[in-house]
């Protein structure tokens, strides 16, 4: 087994092609604007506080854990990351196919 030294994606937003087709939508700001109001500290804050009661730990924890650990970028090494995944699990007869990766216009979620 290989381990590669690339990120792993647990998460991602995804649309239908469908969803494009409404050129009115720039569905990379409306990622962008969501994940950065996610991430401002008033959000962050009431996040933790709702979770912390659900797992049973400090909300400085949580808040540490969401900041520390989670990479809110799906940068180049996290695509490559990603692409690797989806070549194994094809290898290893999960996937019928490895899916291709398209990217909605604006560069505004990758940064």
């Amino acid at each position: 087994m290989r381990f590669p030294r690339k990120p792993f994606v647990f998460a991602f937003w995804a649309v239908r092609q469908e969803a494009l087709r409404d050129g009115n939508l720039d569905l990379g700001a409306i990622f962008k604007t969501s994940r950065d109001r996610g991430l401002a500290p008033a959000n962050l804050k009431q996040i933790a506080k709702i979770w912390s009661a659900k797992l049973g730990l400090s909300e400085e924890e949580i808040r540490e854990y969401l900041i520390q650990n989670i990479h809110f970028r799906l940068d180049s090494d996290c695509i490559e990351g990603l692409q690797l995944f989806y070549r194994d699990a094809h290898e290893c007869g999960l996937l019928s196919r490895v899916p291709e990766l398209r990217f909605v216009p604006a560069s505004a979620y990758i940064r």
